[in-house]
């Protein structure tokens, strides 16, 4: 698992419905539905740490609901290191 995960730079992230997420770069569309996916979009900015998100995520969410979710993400490739990676206009689009 990341030290601090981010979504790929490539990706365009909406959160559409309460349970629902759009994940959209020029080759795919995704859509994942969920409790957990929605409420993780604002700490997955390669700013937060896992620790730091199950804290900032309790009582909305189990340690292992949020590590399961985050497992998902980054088995499926829609996630990155973010540690030490560029930002913004910085980061590559790949």
């Amino acid at each position: 698992m990341f030290l601090k995960p981010r979504f790929r730079a490539s990706f365009d992230v909406a959160v559409v419905k309460p349970r629902l997420l759009f994940l959209l770069d020029e080759h795919r569309q995704v859509i994942l539905e969920g409790e957990s996916f929605p409420l993780l979009v604002p700490f997955l900015d390669g700013q937060h740490t896992v620790a730091e998100i199950v804290a900032r995520l309790q009582g909305r969410l189990s340690f292992t609901q949020v590590v399961a979710a985050l497992n998902q993400l980054e088995n499926r490739g829609y996630v990155v290191e973010g540690a030490n990676a560029p930002t913004g206009e910085s980061a590559a689009f790949f």
